[in-house]
């Protein structure tokens, strides 16, 4: 780390948490550079609560993390949290329900666990078909990670070839989120940083199971951000159930979608759609 900040000799060096950063901001310090940090979630890692009194600027993806930061309060900025062009200019492409398998006009539910997949979110949503089998007002989109696709479908042809009412659609992954995005009613997901900046950003109402073993509980944080806006439903890990998400989805579907639409409708003001700009703008400053 000492090589590689003598070599390049930065202006100033942007941390994004975890405990990659560690070496190379502990260099910065020792050889008088300028350090800045960026910190993804609600709640501060240990990480960026450590390195905070010697940065310059501190970034929060959410407005009210500030005060979990012990440093002056002008060092602190908030940004939101970057995501991808393609995903904030999701609005302005076209819904492709047939793309994908699906039909327009359905309650249109997308499923994930990350961008690997989690084993307790896929066996929820196959175990949802029994129920809604008959249902031809509902469609589920299953992002169920590449580890575990092929057992998915070996275990479940029957459901996944099936042509019954009901629709659901497996995919091992799928990198157009922007057109995913696009098609979503709700999203069943876990509560990932990144996860929580797009679906805030596409504004969509969504069931929230926080991974549990996240590093201090950050997930379920960032997650109870959202519920407590009510733009979010919360459920935690050890109480993940169909029933439970089966008595939501009809929750959110009856009296002509009069839930959703109160969930659809709340305005989470933590948006920043040009935060990759704002923090490039303040690192050249330096």
């Amino acid at each position: 780390s000492f090589k590689i900040v003598l070599k390049f000799k930065p202006d100033i060096i942007l941390g994004m948490g975890g405990y990659i950063c560690a070496p190379v901001l502990l260099a910065s310090i020792f050889m008088s550079r300028k350090i800045a940090l960026h910190e993804q979630n609600y709640i501060p890692g240990r990480l960026n609560s450590f390195f905070s009194r010697f940065a310059r600027y501190i970034f929060i993806s959410f407005s009210d993390t500030d005060k979990y930061f012990k440093v002056k309060k002008n060092k602190i900025i908030f940004t939101g949290n970057p995501v991808r062009k393609a995903v904030g200019q999701s609005k302005n492409i076209k819904p492709e329900f047939k793309k994908w398998g699906l039909e327009k006009g359905r309650f249109t539910i997308i499923a994930f666990g990350g961008s690997l997949g989690a084993e307790k979110i896929n066996n929820m949503v196959i175990n949802l078909y029994n129920y809604f089998k008959d249902n031809d007002k509902i469609q589920i989109l299953l992002i169920c990670g590449s580890r575990f696709y092929n057992q998915l479908v070996k275990s479940e042809k029957n459901i996944i070839e099936s042509k019954g009412k009901f629709i659901l659609k497996i995919f091992p992954y799928i990198s157009e989120m922007q057109e995913i995005y696009r098609i979503s009613d709700v999203i069943i997901s876990r509560a990932g940083a990144n996860t929580i900046s797009e679906i805030i950003e596409c504004n969509i109402p969504s069931i929230l199971i926080p991974y549990p073993y996240a590093v201090a509980n950050h997930q379920f944080y960032n997650a109870d951000f959202l519920a407590r806006k009510g733009k979010a439903i919360l459920i935690e890990d050890k109480d993940l159930n169909e029933e439970k998400i089966i008595k939501i989805i009809e929750l959110l579907i009856k009296d002509d979608r009069k839930r959703y639409k109160e969930m659809k409708n709340i305005e989470i003001r933590d948006v920043k759609t040009n935060s990759a700009e704002i923090i490039a703008s303040k690192l050249m400053e330096n």
